[in-house]
Formats: C-alpha cells, structure tokens, sequence
C-alpha cells in the first residue's frame, strides 16, 4: 500500500513506474512502464493511494505532484507491507 496525506488538503497525484523516469518530460508523453496511477481515493477523499504487488530486487519510482500544477504545499507518503525496502527521495521543481 502507497498512499499519500496532507494536512493542507492537497489534492496529490500518485504515479509508479518499473524503471526510470524524467519527471520534468512533458504529461502528453506516455509512459509505458507506468505502473500505477491514482488521482483521489474517492470522491471525498483527495488524497492518493494504490495498493500494487512490486517484485523484490526492483528499483520502482513513486512520484508525486499536485493535481493542479499551480498549487503546492507539503504531504506525506507512507509505504507498507511484508518487505525491507530503500528509499531514496528526491525533490524536482
């Protein structure tokens, strides 16, 4: 389970891929090792989640942006289940 939160309400935008990205390439792009995408949880709910199998010995990249370009603020991301994992964070914009 991947999800996001907010104490600002910030409506997040959750994307995972299976190999490496350029976050800054334009959204008319395809992607074709997207994994996972989710905008809202529900329709009271604007934060993001996705609950996927990812294979051991993977690199997976987990981005996450607004869903209004214009609009910024801080959020959460928590990553559960039965695995060790690293995490390395990076920050683009």
């Amino acid at each position: 389970d991947i999800s996001t939160n907010s104490l600002d309400q910030l409506d997040t935008y959750l994307h995972i891929f299976s190999s490496s990205i350029n976050p800054i390439s334009s959204s008319s792009v395809p992607h074709s090792n997207i994994i996972s995408v989710n905008d809202d949880i529900s329709d009271d709910i604007v934060f993001s989640r996705s609950n996927v199998f990812l294979n051991s010995n993977t690199n997976y990249f987990v981005v996450v942006s607004s869903f209004s370009s214009d609009i910024i603020g801080e959020f959460s991301l928590t990553i559960k289940g039965p695995f060790n994992f690293q995490l390395e964070m990076k920050c683009v914009g």
